[in-house]
């Protein structure tokens, strides 16, 4: 089969169907978007979903709250945000600190938020244990949303304005010509294109590969456990029961204690989602192993118990590992290839795509067709890479960016 389209996305994730929406929403025509597998199956569909305003950069901020108002304003998303607060909370000077520093930042930023002193942390969060915390940052906006369901609201919406959608379609090679982009041979045929958009996530080293670039990305694994508060199953292995001392209510608070560098919120079914199992070596993104590890599953199990009186050991339900791609700095890469015409990059998300990837997309297809982006985005130009090595950087754990 032989096609031809304006521009090309690589990449039906998250950030992928982000750009295909807001390009078609400002009048681009003729878009086909490949997608390997089913839209969202990548590390969208295994992302936590946590919202986050908490952090020490403005541009951060600007592109989480930008991103959190996209969303809000696609229909029929209301079933998949749960407002349920975050907070940060700090047992050591230094997350005093970063607290302190992120206070800082979203109060000139307009967010809402509170200080919890150590009353505040007890009274607040009355089902864990809180004697060894002795600051927190509340934001009262913040919760976790389905992932999957933004994606298909952007890809809905692209749908009707003609955006063309191939699922199972593999990106194979990039036909490239003086410099300049000329189209992309799929598993489904050759598409004819000037403009190629590199949104594929944990594949976009791999893709830049294709068009002969290194690109300063890798791919790490993160885990995620589901733990069980009713009971174990058979095949839980050593777990057994919870018993929490406290019944945990209904929307309870999201948790990140700095320290042990977990996060847990309320999971669907009386259930308790937890992370962060992020591994330090990079990853083949067509070969990595898709499940938790038992030292990570029996350590997630541990933190939770250490932090909810009661529960002895915690029983794991469910678990699965997806994947980030990484930059050496944590910032997002976005804009045009310089020295290759017609291809451009939007990823490197660190684990963070999902909260930025609204306006990630809204300001690639701002700079596409020429109008002044709504932020300034030259800290995540492609381009303030070039000419260096990092080869041997590694992704920094935690949610302290």
């Amino acid at each position: 089969m032989f096609k031809s389209a304006d521009i090309v996305i690589i990449g039906g994730g998250i950030i992928g169907t982000s750009i295909a929406y807001h390009l078609a929403q400002s009048g681009t025509k003729n878009i086909i978007l490949l997608e390997k597998d089913l839209l969202g199956s990548g590390a969208t569909g295994k992302a936590a979903g946590l919202t986050i305003r908490q952090w020490t950069t403005e541009l951060d901020i600007a592109l989480v709250n930008g991103s959190l108002e996209i969303y809000n304003g696609l229909p029929g998303i209301e079933s998949a945000f749960r407002q349920t607060g975050l907070v940060y909370l700090a047992s050591t000077s230094d997350d005093e600190k970063h607290l302190a520093q992120s206070e800082l930042l979203i109060k000139k930023a307009g967010v809402e938020y509170r200080r919890w002193d150590k009353a505040a942390i007890k009274k607040n969060l009355p089902w864990m244990a809180t004697d060894i915390f002795t600051a927190g940052l509340y934001t009262p906006e913040d919760g976790y949303i389905d992932p999957y369901q933004i994606v298909s609201a952007f890809a809905s919406l692209a749908r009707k304005k003609g955006v063309e959608f191939w699922e199972k379609t593999e990106a194979i090679a990039i036909d490239i010509s003086n410099n300049k982009v000329r189209g992309i041979k799929t598993s489904q045929g050759y598409i004819s294109s000037p403009c190629i958009i590199n949104a594929s996530g944990a594949w976009a080293k791999k893709v830049g590969a294709f068009a002969g670039l290194k690109l300063p990305l890798k791919p790490y694994r993160t885990q995620i456990a589901v733990l069980c508060q009713s009971g174990a199953t058979a095949t839980e292995r050593r777990m057994a029961v919870l018993k929490p001392k406290h019944k945990l209510p209904n929307n309870f608070t999201a948790v990140y204690d700095m320290a042990k560098n977990v996060y847990f919120h309320e999971e669907t079914g009386g259930l308790l989602l937890a992370g962060d199992g992020t591994t330090e070596t990079e990853e083949n993104p067509d070969q990595y192993k898709q499940r938790g590890d038992d030292k990570f599953l029996s350590e997630i199990a541990d933190k939770i118990s250490s932090l909810i009186p009661g529960m002895s050991e915690a029983g794991v339900a469910k678990s699965w590992a997806g994947l980030c791609m990484a930059t050496p700095d944590r910032m997002p890469v976005l804009g045009p290839i310089k020295d290759l015409e017609g291809f451009w990059l939007a990823g490197g998300d660190n684990g963070y795509g999902f909260m930025r990837a609204g306006m990630l997309g809204k300001l690639l297809a701002e700079i596409m067709r020429g109008t002044k982006p709504s932020l300034n985005i030259s800290l995540l130009s492609p381009e303030r890479f070039a000419g260096k090595e990092y080869s041997g950087f590694r992704i920094k754990q935690g949610m302290t960016v």
